[in-house]
């Protein structure tokens, strides 16, 4: 007889011992020391079924309703094989308020309402508060028992506002969640804050029965949203406005607000903390009230709007697509009158009404619809958009502006470059030539190289179209009063990666003189040839070139500077070319000549706590209106508003208009040009024993290359060549101009 049964039994032994039972847990904790925490096991492998048995005593194969601790399970399989496996249920505690984790957020109290807590809770995964709901129309948490609070409490969605009391008091919150862990939090009730007052920027009045009117205001920084300080306008009956829903479309860096289509009437800014809840912005609670008048303009006036673009297809539709032009002048004629387009390529503008022709100031785009100038007649309020082509490729300008130069101080130098067109110039490479006399501090942004006098940017950034860019470079002063009266020359050079149309412009020159005591706040004018700080030239000079300087002497923060500037009639403000500024700023020409910048938070520290930056600037240049007669006198005077304060007024800069005749031959340090003006040759007599070395630069900065010959007194320049006009020879032993006829 043939036997089976042992050969059987050693294979089913080997497979049990080979493939014994894994045990795994899905652990649950237990919260709060409540009991509540479970261990689920899982087995697999071995040889089902088994049989379970929990160093607690159960003999189920999952445990509820556990302490924290540790539990070993047994598990024997139908062959008698045994698999021992720990899982370890940990407590969860109640979870007590970081209060950097912003959970609550206290609030003050302020005009006679009380303080409050908002606490934070819900749904909101970084601020975990244990399993939920947190929240009933009982009381601030629920199951929260609050120390010593009075029962007014309010719900705002999911936070809620428990008010109290008094300044510098600190009050607790105790909570239990629904599985009974408990929290804690405190908070110390805060001062009022501290409300910095609007700065109504620019206000726009209204003609009669319309509502075209507009203002623009800021709020710094300092007074943000913190305690919930939501903005308001209303008008004189204290009803909301509707124009201010389109706040939250045209807000801008820093709480900046443009609010249109307003009627004439006076207005009030309201500021209230959050928990100001009737919404009664008249009358009590803790904020802010700011008013304005939108002026009535009568009723024989019309307002003209519309957007300036690149028409590229030139079907004469405004297309989403077609790139808006910015800092455009538009000249209404009869007046002049003068409207400027925003960052969008908006503008708008209240005219008497009657027919006008409106102009472009700029040769680098033209109207292609309607002509250029194009006729307008106004009898009421109306849209006229100008739809234009571009005219030149790339053109890319170069501007340089300069702060105070005093002894032993910084001196800073502003660059700003401007792509003109809608072009692009993928990279552009800046270089800098400083006066020797001064040194290298430091420049936003790092330049590839200092080397000397010399600073280079390889790529400053590609300028894509009508776009702008800054450059700021900070230079010492030596502490050598010597050096007061000492002209500092300063030369910046823009050389873009593609062909610019316009190379004129590429390049600026700047002389700034070394003064000791000086008004902070004040007003230059430089002409074209910088032979005179008093006359303009006739026959030599084409711009005057303006620089506003301006520092905070005050004791506190400025957190917006606004400077207006009414150009008077002797000068031609559609001929206009904004400079470089030593702040981000915007600006507009409105009215009949009113030229304004716009330094929106700019948070200038006061002299006393950083002097070298509480210096601003800002640079523009202009011609006069032709025809300029002999004996004209060109005057002009800036208004320089720090916040809410009265405005500085600069003194006068003055230049009177004469022909270059009595010019002398004689130049600064021994340099003696004859003839002056030349034609053809130009006599360049040195002092003795001084270098031939020179440059000839055109009053944009630009270096030329002319014949020389050396003479034992200097040498001869071949000017024949130059076109007509002024030029600046520069030596090691200073500077001269000459003209060349």
């Amino acid at each position: 007889m043939t036997m089976y049964g042992p050969p059987l039994f050693c294979a089913l032994a080997l497979w049990s011992a080979q493939a014994q039972a894994n045990i795994s847990f899905t652990i649950a904790p237990e919260h709060c020391s409540n009991a509540d925490g479970s261990v689920n096991a899982t087995v697999t492998g071995g040889v089902p079924p088994y049989s379970y048995s929990w160093s607690s005593g159960p003999t189920s194969e999952d445990i509820h309703g556990l302490p924290a601790g540790s539990y070993t399970l047994t598990v024997t399989d139908f062959l008698g094989a045994v698999q021992q496996n720990t899982a370890v249920v940990p407590n969860l505690p109640g979870w007590e308020w970081d209060p950097g984790q912003g959970l609550a957020q206290a609030i003050p109290s302020c005009n006679g309402d009380p303080g409050g807590l908002i606490l934070f809770g819900g749904d909101i995964p970084s601020y975990p508060l244990g399993p939920g709901p947190h929240q009933n129309d009982a009381g601030c948490v629920m199951q929260v028992q609050l120390q010593d609070l009075p029962a007014d409490v309010q719900l705002f969605g999911i936070s809620t506002m428990c008010y109290w009391g008094a300044p510098g008091q600190i009050y607790a919150v105790n909570y239990t969640d629904v599985n009974g862990c408990p929290g804690y939090m405190e908070a110390i009730v805060p001062q009022p804050p501290q409300f910095y007052p609007v700065s109504i920027l620019d206000i726009e009045g209204s003609c009669s029965g319309g509502a075209n009117g507009h203002v623009a205001f800021s709020i710094p920084p300092e007074a943000d949203f913190i305690y919930g300080l939501h903005p308001r306008l209303l008008d004189d009956q204290w009803a909301p406005v509707a124009a201010f829903a389109n706040l939250a479309t045209n807000w801008t860096v820093g709480w900046t607000y443009d609010v249109p289509d307003l009627a004439p009437g006076t207005y009030a800014i309201v500021r209230r903390l959050l928990h100001d809840t009737d919404f009664d912005f008249a009358f009590g609670g803790c904020g802010d009230t700011t008013y304005f008048t939108i002026p009535d303009l009568g009723p024989t006036c019309g307002n003209v709007s519309g957007t300036v673009v690149i028409d590229a297809d030139e079907d004469c539709v405004l297309d989403f697509t077609d790139a808006a032009i910015p800092q455009m002048i538009l000249e209404f004629m009869p007046g002049p009158y003068y409207a400027t387009t925003n960052a969008y390529g908006e503008y708008s503008i209240n005219l008497p009404l009657g027919n006008y022709t409106v102009e472009q100031q700029t040769a680098l785009v033209d109207e292609h619809c309607v002509g250029n100038p194009g006729p307008l007649s106004v009898a009421g309020n109306m849209t006229f958009n100008l739809l234009d082509t571009a005219t030149q490729a790339l053109d890319i300008q170069l501007s340089l502006a300069s702060g105070p130069a005093r002894p032993g101080f910084e001196l800073h130098y502003a660059i700003d470059l401007d792509n003109l067109t809608s072009a692009t110039s993928n990279s552009n490479m800046v270089v800098m030539t400083f006066d020797p006399a001064v040194s290298y501090i430091g420049a936003t942004p790092t330049p590839s190289n200092v080397s000397g006098n010399t600073i280079t940017w390889n790529n400053a950034g590609a300028l894509y179209y009508f776009q702008h860019r800054d450059i700021s470079v900070r230079l010492q002063v030596p502490p050598d009063v010597g050096l007061i009266g000492t002209d500092l020359q300063a030369t910046a050079t823009v050389t873009p990666n593609a062909a610019d149309v316009n190379a004129a412009n590429n390049s600026a020159t700047v002389i700034t003189t070394v003064t000791g005591s000086y008004d902070p706040n004040d007003k230059t004018a430089t002409t074209s040839s910088a032979w005179s700080r008093d006359l303009y030239y006739i026959d030599v000079d084409q711009w005057i070139d303006y620089t506003i300087r301006f520092q905070n002497t005050g004791t506190d923060t400025a957190f917006t500077v606004v400077i207006t500037d009414t150009l008077p009639n002797t000068l031609d403000a559609g001929s206009l070319t904004i400079g470089a500024g030593s702040h981000p700023f915007t600006w507009e020409l409105q009215d009949s000549g009113t030229l304004k910048f716009y330094f929106v938070n700019i948070l200038l520290p006061d002299s006393n706590v950083n002097e070298p930056a509480s210096h601003g600037s800002v640079s523009f240049r202009v011609r006069p209106t032709l025809p300029l007669l002999p004996g004209t006198v060109i005057e002009n005077t800036a208004n320089i508003y720090f916040d809410f304060n009265p405005p500085v007024i600069t003194e006068p800069s003055v230049l009177t208009a004469e022909f270059s005749t009595d010019v002398s031959e004689a130049a600064p340090n021994g340099i003696r040009l004859s003839p002056n003006p030349a034609s053809e040759v130009l006599m360049v007599h040195l002092p003795d024993g001084a270098s031939s070395t020179f440059a000839l630069l055109t009053i944009d900065g630009r270096q030329l290359q002319v014949p020389a010959t050396r003479r034992s007194d200097g040498f001869q320049l071949e000017v024949r060549s130059l076109a007509p006009g002024a030029y600046l020879l520069r030596t090691e032993e200073g500077m001269a101009w000459f003209i060349k006829q």
